[in-house]
């Protein structure tokens, strides 16, 4: 697996992480996300991207999504214990 990423930005307050990202990446299968931008915020109870945009060769992903849990330690239980909330615009390109 490939990943590129990158960040401008990148504020530290109190426990909160903001910052904008730009990723890419290729799996091994050949699956590549072409572009992944978005505005991260990173703060005890979640993770969200909002102006998130996702490209791979044949649909595009745009808008929200978060990832909300009481502590980064239930992400080793994240079917029971992370819940995911998202607000998605789908483009499909044939």
């Amino acid at each position: 697996m490939n990943i590129n990423w990158g960040f401008k930005n990148l504020h530290l307050k109190h426990d909160t992480i903001t910052a904008q990202i730009n990723m890419n990446t290729k799996e091994r299968s050949g699956f590549a996300v072409k572009k992944f931008t978005a505005d991260i915020k990173f703060f005890p109870e979640a993770m969200e991207f909002s102006k998130m945009d996702i490209q791979t060769g044949k649909s595009r992903l745009r808008n929200f999504f978060a990832m909300r849990f009481k502590t980064f330690d239930d992400m080793s239980d994240f079917i029971d214990k992370i819940n995911m909330e998202g607000n998605f615009f789908r483009c499909i390109y044939r």
